[in-house]
């Protein structure tokens, strides 16, 4: 079970779906809350940086707040993964549902209630984000970022360049990987901004409908993995 998960959740296409994802979010988030991301700590931390240089403490905890929540969703993960693998139970597709259930309500109650620009939002979002980051970490045997693109970029353009130096098609297949990475995430990004003007808070529910779509991949290759066993079984015992 655990070497059939594993190869799923390394298929381009659930990192694609993701980088799609990562993408819609930050989008809206810059959208809703002032041009802040929910992924991009970096930004976070240079402008936290820049309000205690002026000596605003309280803009300094407007920024260091969603880093705040990003490491308790990094430990969040650690956590869960390491007691349900101490279980023998799959930890992906569990943090799967649980990001998707944060983000159903989180937008339900914000778009329904709240409609504040506030530091807890995006500091929910960021907790999310975090889980997202460290529950999908390598595709296609490379590693990389489901919610940034600084390092797909970089790698992608390390691909391409060795491609152009060796001829080694090897290189040329990871720029393209990396690539599909980058594409996925500019896709998520400029869907989340159309979708804005007629959805407006309710926009990230199409977060939640990318989650359901990479659960349901996630629940179909399982089948159909348990179904060829089964077939090749029963073959053998014939």
């Amino acid at each position: 079970m655990d070497s059939d998960i594993k190869s799923i959740k390394e298929k381009l296409r659930i990192a694609s779906l993701l980088a799609v994802n990562a993408g819609f979010i930050d989008a809206y988030t810059f959208f809703h809350f002032q041009g802040r991301f929910a992924g991009a700590q970096t930004g976070n931390l240079v402008q936290a940086g820049i309000a205690l240089a002026q000596g605003n403490w309280q803009l300094t905890g407007n920024f260091l707040m969603p880093i705040l929540f990003f490491m308790v969703g990094i430990a969040f993960k650690t956590v869960v993964t390491h007691i349900r693998v101490k279980h023998k139970l799959d930890s992906t597709t569990y943090l799967l549902w649980v990001q998707l259930i944060f983000i159903w309500l989180f937008v339900t109650f914000y778009s329904a209630f709240f409609q504040v620009n506030g530091t807890l939002e995006i500091s929910i979002l960021s907790f999310i984000m975090a889980i997202q980051m460290n529950n999908f970490t390598v595709t296609h045997g490379l590693g990389y970022g489901s919610i940034f693109s600084t390092a797909n970029m970089r790698s992608f353009a390390q691909g391409l360049v060795q491609y152009g130096l060796t001829r080694d098609k090897a290189d040329l297949k990871k720029a393209g990987v990396y690539f599909s990475l980058v594409f996925s995430f500019l896709t998520g990004a400029v869907m989340s901004t159309w979708l804005q003007y007629f959805f407006a808070g309710w926009t990230l529910y199409g977060s939640v409908i990318i989650l359901v779509i990479v659960i349901y991949i996630f629940h179909s290759e399982l089948v159909n993995m348990k179904k060829y066993l089964l077939r090749s079984y029963n073959s053998l015992d014939k």
